[in-house]
């Protein structure tokens, strides 16, 4: 069936929409009222604005795709044909602002109960702001014509207005990847433009996988299970060359364990505390100690540059706790809390599919916007957090249990933009600075195996598209980085069926454990990647490395990749800050008599990164690192060990720049 675009007038205001061509013409309205929510509002008029002509019932199976009509409130209304999402004759596109991108809606406190009941509460202005704050006009958010979400930019070549994530699925292959396109907004930063919207399907799909937040008395126990781990130092007395057999390691193991366990009663009660010691009688703390084990894994999950130290030592321990379950007489397992989860059980998972969820979990950056708007922006979120948290909240959840769960879907959304989006800034500088079929004077990708230090010999474009192909992959698995991290838990505390093997990989004692979830989840997505960048041109391995001596179980592969933000965050905040340099006549002049200027530098700072940092190099043989899909990451950490030999170090020690690591001990 056709698909058709709808546009009401005569009503409120504009609004536009895409429906399926249906049977009958009541269909066809039923079908647009729903969409539009215009309730029993009458449509008087249906034209046709490329025709020029109204339409019947007799008119719908000759309609075709793309056809866009006019449906109006008013039965003497005249329309000239023209649509408003068809080109002007000045070609120019209509503006939209930054602000406009998500579409906000204000509730206040004073909603009556049939506002409640209803999808689309009524929205209010702001009557405390002065005159003078206020935009002196406001722009119609155009939709987009695939998914009618704000679009963000339009096609000249097909003339239809985009989202970024329709554009680039659309215009992935063939002609179509030449196609012009116009932002409809600039912001400061024209590479912030990449952030990615999501939809209520999406956050329902993405809740599966995210831990909900802590609250304060999960803080507390929190705290007292760093303070015990940090304190045990667990792999330190059991993963060493020290044992001279297996059962001085396995008695070992059982002194360490008992000494966590006995450790948190005590913190939490030293009566109880100096009671267990004597009994060792775990069992009756079951219930404590699987929360509080619970509670230090979804902390970590949702915070990944907290307990770098105390998160592999507490899954090392929980390992061996599993294994060691006829033992202790109880498991220590409790599956992590995720938000969808929650909500399912306390019977409030429609709050998932809300058409509000994606106001109310949104960022709000200043990124383009006055400080107005900012402000505005907030408390229509605010405004939007508490509808929600009335309406659906129960006698199972109250409203501040349904805060916490939008408020962690936000935390989901901040990290996604914080490691994520990254991957999608370096993308562009990729396809803003070099080109696959034109080559720059001393600016080409080019790399030969032998010369500094490469272990790969690709030509201009194929380092261009094994660059490229790399980034992409790196973007889906941060994407999908809390999926991949709920399986890795799944994997990793499976011992009593899937049990690792203690082995010198070459970098020291590791746990060698397979880890199947995890290598199924990567398939899909490594599939889906090369589909996207098209099979056929995949350069390099597509081997993925897991539960062998180079990525030896799922937590180091986890602990790998999310490495990536760490080396492009940094990478990223120098090329941003560079223009700052210009401000400061002597700095500016350092640069351009060094580096040709401000951009001649950035162009330096990328061609080595995109031809040192994926050259294959940072192992000893061609299969540790090379081309395959972990091979790509090591050549990366290679390059970052060798920036203070760069010409441009002294670039990004003034940009601020202090390692790729990030604050370890503190973290």
């Amino acid at each position: 069936m056709s698909s058709v675009r709808i546009e009401i007038r005569g009503h409120d205001k504009p609004k536009t929409t895409t429906v399926i061509v249906q049977r009958s013409m009541d269909s066809l309205i039923n079908a647009a009222r729903n969409k539009l929510q215009l309730g029993n509002t009458k449509i008087a008029k249906i034209w046709n604005a490329v025709d020029k002509c109204e339409v019947t019932e007799e008119d719908l199976p000759d309609l075709k795709q793309g056809a866009v009509l006019i449906f109006s409130t008013k039965k003497d209304a005249i329309f000239d044909g023209r649509s408003s999402n068809k080109k002007t004759e000045s070609n120019d596109p209509p503006v939209q602002k930054q602000s406009d991108k998500i579409k906000l809606v204000e509730y206040t406190d004073s909603d009556s109960e049939e506002d409640e009941n209803n999808s689309s509460p009524m929205t209010s202005s702001d009557t405390d702001e002065s005159e003078d704050e206020k935009p002196s006009s406001k722009e119609t958010s155009v939709p987009c014509i695939e998914c009618e979400d704000p679009a963000c930019m339009r096609c000249e070549d097909c003339g239809d207005d985009f989202c970024t994530m329709c554009f680039r699925t659309i215009h992935m292959h063939g002609t179509r990847r030449y196609h012009k396109v116009r932002q409809f907004a600039e912001a400061k930063e024209s590479l912030s433009s990449l952030l990615v919207t999501p939809t209520s399907n999406l956050i329902c799909d993405r809740a599966r996988y995210i831990p909900l937040r802590l609250e304060l008395a999960e803080r507390k126990s929190l705290r007292l299970l760093e303070g015990v781990i940090k304190s045990n130092a667990y792999t330190d007395r059991v993963d060493t060359t020290n044992h001279k057999n297996e059962q001085k390691r396995l008695f070992a193991q059982m002194k360490c364990i008992h000494s966590i366990l006995c450790g948190l009663v005590v913190g939490r009660d030293y009566d109880k505390g100096r009671a267990i010691t004597e009994s060792t009688n775990f069992k009756v703390y079951e219930k404590f100690y699987r929360r509080v084990f619970e509670i230090g894994r979804r902390h970590k999950i949702m915070n990944p540059d907290r307990m770098r130290s105390e998160y592999g030592q507490l899954m090392y321990m929980l390992m061996d706790a599993e294994t060691k379950h006829d033992d202790l007489g109880f498991s220590c397992i409790n599956p992590i809390v995720t938000v969808k989860e929650y909500l399912t059980e306390r019977g409030a998972d429609k709050l998932l599919k809300d058409e509000h969820i994606v106001v109310a979990t949104s960022e709000i950056l200043s990124i383009g916007k006055s400080q107005y708007e900012v402000r505005h922006s907030i408390k229509q979120k605010e405004a939007t957090v508490n509808h929600l948290a009335r309406k659906y909240s129960n006698e199972k959840i109250n409203e501040e249990e349904i805060k916490q769960c939008i408020y962690s879907i936000s935390d989901n959304n901040a990290f996604l933009r914080e490691s994520r989006d990254c991957c999608d800034i370096m993308i562009d500088y990729l396809k803003h600075y070099f080109s696959p079929t034109r080559v720059e004077d001393g600016f080409s990708l080019a790399i030969s195996a032998g010369e500094s230090g490469h272990r790969l010999t690709h030509n201009h474009e194929r380092q261009f598209y094994y660059v490229l192909q790399s980034l992409t992959l790196w973007r889906e698995i941060l994407h999908n980085m809390f999926m991949l991290w709920y399986l890795c838990d799944v994997d990793l505390l499976q011992t009593r069926v899937n049990q690792y093997q203690l082995k010198d990989t070459g970098q020291g004692q590791h746990r060698v454990q397979q880890c199947p979830r995890v290598a199924k989840a990567m398939r899909s997505i490594l599939h889906d990647v090369q589909v996207k960048v098209g099979g056929e041109n995949w350069v390099g391995s597509s081997v993925v490395h897991l539960g062998d001596h180079n990525v030896p179980n799922a937590f180091m592969f986890i602990d790998k990749y999310g490495q990536i933000s760490r080396i492009l965050g940094p990478i990223v905040t120098t090329l941003r800050r560079v223009a700052e340099l210009a401000e400061n006549e002597n700095l500016k002049t350092y640069v351009d008599d060094t580096f040709g200027g401000m951009d001649q530098l950035k162009k330096q700072i990328l061609c080595d990164f995109f031809k040192s940092a994926f050259d294959g190099s940072g192992a000893d043989n061609f299969f540790d690192a090379g081309s395959c899909i972990d091979g790509r990451l090591t050549s990366c950490w290679n390059w970052c060990q060798s920036i203070t030999q760069k010409k441009f170090y002294s670039v990004f020690l003034l940009t601020g720049f202090v390692g790729f690591d990030g604050g370890f001990n503190h973290a």
